[in-house]
């Protein structure tokens, strides 16, 4: 399904640094997850402090709303 058959996407994201940014990430991961989230990248930076990101997407299902954009965010 994509964008032909009309299969529109919404997307997320997750930064978490420091020494414990992998469980973190795991939990985050987890509580999207049960949200019909999908890990679909991720990335992370060994150097100090400790940087991981995970970029995730789900189907927008028929009739649903998009989120309201959130507030801009730096990125690192």
């Amino acid at each position: 399904m994509g964008e032909a058959d009309g299969q529109q996407w919404e997307y997320t994201w997750f930064l978490a640094t420091g020494d414990d940014a992998l469980n973190d990430m795991m939990r985050k991961a987890n509580a999207l997850g049960e949200q019909r989230w999908e890990m679909v990248n991720f990335a992370m930076d060994q150097a100090k402090p400790f940087t991981a990101t995970c970029f995730f997407k789900r189907s927008r299902l028929p009739g649903e709303a998009p989120e309201p954009p959130e507030a801009p965010r730096r990125f690192l």
